[in-house]
């Protein structure tokens, strides 16, 4: 409940934990990590309103410093891996918000999970 707005309530529509998955940006830069992702959305007197998501991450294997730098100048990112893909922004090394739309997508759409290569572009 919101103390201003008392007929505001928010529901958790799509909750990802610890899915591995891989990290990129254009130009083919990528890297294995794990992610949990959280989709709310406001509901006010029963109608639906806006949808927010965000999630933490953290990288499968060791990363060097040079690397996670690049990663977090990047404003488009794009996660796949759980069942989704979406674009996102780093806030720091372990969380981002969503920035797209969460796409569905099928196990045979997503990248190997054994992927560790990466490239700067």
């Amino acid at each position: 409940m919101n103390l201003f707005q008392p007929n505001l309530r928010t529901k958790t529509t799509l909750q990802i934990l610890d899915q591995p998955g891989i990290l990129s940006w254009p130009g083919g830069g990528k890297i294995a990590v794990y992610f949990n992702l959280i989709e709310l959305q406001d509901v006010e007197n029963g109608t639906p309103g806006r949808r927010y998501s965000y999630g933490t991450l953290r990288f499968r294997d060791h990363v060097e410093s040079s690397i996670v730098l690049l990663f977090l100048s990047r404003t488009r990112l794009t996660i796949v891996g759980g069942g989704i893909e979406t674009a996102v922004s780093l806030y720091g090394l372990n969380s981002f918000t969503v920035t797209g739309p969460i796409v569905p997508i099928r196990a045979a759409e997503a990248i190997p999970q054994g992927t560790k290569e990466f490239a700067a572009a």
